[in-house]
């Protein structure tokens, strides 16, 4: 009895394997991730998004657009601590030996040119003013604006003006009397 029960277990345990397999979900591409998160993305579903540019970040962790939108997905959905870390990753990595530093300066300035801006943002939220006020400053003397609407570098200078305000109300001047 015992040999037939053990049996019938071994051909559920097999079948219910069989049919596991036949069901998965099939292993996505890392391009199509891309797409689908940029899609998620472009349709204001942030956190959603951040998922699926997590998964491209996990099978390629050099990824620069998937790092950097990544960062992007998490600092709209409010998750400023993780946005943090993806923009530090986005800006600690550096061209390897065969990549082409002219196509990263390219592309730092075409894809991720305001980067320092919202890296800045994110530090401030997080409460780290001194670095939020550096990046802030490097991306006001860096950034070149498109056109005459685009003010992104103004707002970068009124925010490290009014981080610089903030920083020093915090740590205010002791005057002896």
């Amino acid at each position: 009895m015992r040999k037939i029960t053990t049996l019938a277990f071994l051909c559920l345990l097999s079948f219910s394997f069989a049919v596991a397999l036949k069901y998965r979900v099939p292993s996505k591409n890392p391009a199509t991730e891309l797409k689908i998160a940029d899609r998620f993305y472009a349709e204001s579903y942030f956190y959603t998004a951040s998922e699926y540019y997590k998964d491209v970040v996990r099978v390629d962790s050099g990824n620069r657009y998937a790092t950097f939108w990544l960062a992007m997905s998490l600092l709209q959905a409010r998750d400023y601590a993780n946005a943090e870390v993806f923009f530090h990753k986005f800006y600690d990595m550096k061209p390897g030996k065969k990549d082409n530093k002219k196509k990263w300066d390219e592309e730092d300035s075409k894809l991720f040119n305001k980067g320092g801006y919202y890296y800045g943002q994110t530090l401030h939220r997080n409460g780290k003013y001194d670095e939020a006020i550096q990046y802030l400053s490097k991306f006001a003397k860096s950034y070149t604006p498109k056109d005459e609407k685009d003010n992104s570098k103004k707002m970068a200078e009124l925010e490290n003006q009014l981080r610089s305000a903030l920083a020093a109300n915090l740590n205010p001047m002791r005057v002896a009397a």
